[in-house]
């Protein structure tokens, strides 16, 4: 799971919460953007918007995860330079998120993910329908993730 609080005044005390819940049950938790938070509440690492990147760097050793957000083949190949874990790769298919970029496609997202030399989360639009046509990834990231998948 990853926090991305945005600045907001009870971040400390929803990172808490997010934090006991993951630990019950043993899920991972990184907190965007902020690595003093995720140290006050025990995280297992930190989510770096791309244009944070060079923070990752500073950072490897304290934090068992780090994840890089990427929003292009030119993004994605310099995260292969960066040390971290996976990168979440957007938008594949059409959002409704306010920060959501034009979508690439399935086959631009594959071809991307084949040559990318990290883990990649596929990330934008992913419901249980287009799912299968982003395949290649480490796995799926969502936003707004209970809408589509309700009724699956």
């Amino acid at each position: 799971m990853i926090y991305r609080h945005f600045g907001a005044g009870d971040r400390a005390e929803v990172a808490s919460k997010l934090a006991a819940i993951c630990g019950k049950r043993h899920l991972k938790l990184l907190i965007a953007a902020d690595p003093a938070l995720a140290i006050q509440v025990r995280a297992d690492g930190v989510h770096w918007p791309h244009r944070m990147r060079r923070e990752a760097r500073k950072w490897r050793e304290r934090f068992e995860l780090q994840t890089l957000s990427a929003h292009s083949g030119q993004e994605l190949r310099i995260a292969g330079g960066v040390p971290i874990d996976a990168v979440l790769l957007s938008t594949v298919f059409a959002s409704r998120s306010p920060s959501a970029g034009q979508a690439m496609g399935p086959l631009k997202f594959r071809i991307l993910v084949r040559d990318a030399g990290v883990p990649v989360y596929a990330l934008g639009g992913i419901t249980p329908d287009n799912a299968g046509s982003a395949a290649m990834t480490a796995g799926f990231a969502a936003v707004d993730g209970m809408g589509p998948f309700e009724k699956a």
